[in-house]
């Protein structure tokens, strides 16, 4: 987007840049869980996998102990929040 920006002067929205914000961090979320369930099923990794991502979820429900490798799909991540100190349009 950055490029993009540079290059051809385009200008994204905060929806446009926070979604695809929220899409990349939910394939990379995505991914990680993929290696620990079929690439790298170590213990370790899985720990891993579950502490970098625990706080960032969001369910309804509380997350199963073994979410990391479930096969169920996850909700996702949690958006970012709006800044504090950007006044509100």
């Amino acid at each position: 987007m950055r490029c993009d920006t540079t290059i051809n002067s385009t200008l994204f929205t905060k929806q446009t840049i926070t979604k695809r914000w929220t899409s990349n961090i939910n394939k990379r979320l995505q991914l990680d869980r993929l290696t620990a369930r079929r690439i790298n099923c170590t213990t370790a990794f899985i720990q891993l996998v579950t502490s970098t991502w625990n706080e960032m979820i969001t369910s309804g429900d509380p997350l199963q102990k073994n979410w990391a490798i479930a096969l169920e799909v996850l909700v996702g991540i949690k958006p970012p929040r709006p800044s504090t100190n950007e006044a509100t349009r």
